[in-house]
């Protein structure tokens, strides 16, 4: 069986699982931080550039773990999934490596540093990707302004105040639970800014449609939120 053939036979949850890890990948080649640079380059010094760090349990299981909570049922599942879609990657050489090595990076969070195959990863993005319907999707362009589905939004925050950080910094972080402690942290070290406002008023001040509040933010309370960009089809089933 070759790549093509294993992607379609994958069911819904596995593809789903498939489609995460890929998008936790392509976010970690992106990112680029002193520690991460010092990590990678003590461990990997030829070509650290194809190296990621993925966490052991999907992102969105991460926040039980920081709390010192064991993951449910749910998690545990996902998580053996999560391994049975990685051996495969391997298999196909996707991972030229993988569980390469295990290190503790904050509470309870265990990292996989796996060495990809750049190509290869990118064919396989193109083959995943293909398969996703976008139904909506939040651009911020040149100067600040918000489009939304290729339309130009009624809202654009403010320069430089607290509503336009928080979308910049959900913007550069899509799809990642974040807690009101760690955005406060991360606006404090980026911009030098308190955050003030619950997150349920920040994206109250987003003027969106109740319909794309849901889709754009499906977890969202006071101290939570988590921005999903792009929407997919398979998000809103």
């Amino acid at each position: 069986m070759d790549l093509r053939d294993y992607l379609k036979d994958l069911n819904s949850r596995e593809r789903k699982v498939l489609f995460e890890l890929i998008e936790e990948v392509d976010t970690e080649l992106r990112l680029s931080s002193a520690t991460r640079k010092v990590i990678i380059e003590e461990k990997f010094p030829n070509k650290p550039e194809e190296v990621v760090f993925i966490p052991l349990y999907p992102e969105r299981f991460k926040h039980d773990l920081r709390m010192g909570e064991s993951c449910s049922g749910e998690g545990q599942e996902a998580f053996r999934l999560r391994n049975r879609i990685i051996d495969a990657l391997q298999n196909w050489k996707v991972f030229k490596t993988t569980v390469v090595d295990k290190f503790f990076r904050g509470i309870n969070e265990d990292f996989w540093a796996i060495r990809l195959d750049i190509p290869i990863f990118n064919q396989l993005k193109k083959k995943v990707y293909r398969k996703k319907i976008v139904v909506h999707e939040l651009v911020i362009r040149d100067g600040g302004k918000i489009f939304i589905d290729g339309r130009i939004h009624k809202y654009n925050p403010r320069h430089n105040s607290e509503n336009e950080k928080v979308l910049d910094y959900l913007y550069s972080h899509p799809r990642k639970h974040i807690t009101k402690e760690e955005m406060k942290d991360k606006l404090k070290n980026l911009y030098g800014f308190s955050l003030g406002k619950d997150f349920t008023k920040t994206v109250e001040n987003f003027k969106l449609t109740p319909e794309l509040r849901e889709a754009f933010f499906p977890n969202l309370s006071a101290h939570k939120i988590y921005f999903r960009n792009p929407v997919y089809e398979d998000d809103l089933r």
